[in-house]
C-alpha cells in the first residue's frame, strides 16, 4: 500500500469515528428532549420532578 493510498485509509476511518460520534450525540440530544417532553406539563410548561425522577431510572 503506498503512503497516499494510507493516507486516504486513515482519513476514511477518522471521517468514519466522526459520523459515528455524530449518531451518539443525536441520540442522546433526541432521548433527552423526549424524556423533558414526557415529563413537561402540556398546560404549565412546567417539568414535573416526579416524573423525570422516574425517566431517568427507566431510561
Amino acid at each position: 500500500m503506498s503512503l497516499v493510498e494510507e493516507m486516504r485509509a486513515v482519513r476514511e476511518e477518522e471521517l468514519f469515528d466522526r459520523d459515528l460520534e455524530a449518531e451518539l450525540v443525536i441520540d442522546v440530544i433526541s432521548r433527552s428532549v423526549n424524556i423533558l417532553g414526557f415529563c413537561t406539563s402540556r398546560r404549565t410548561g412546567v417539568v414535573s420532578r416526579s416524573r423525570l425522577a422516574q425517566s431517568i431510572q427507566l431510561s
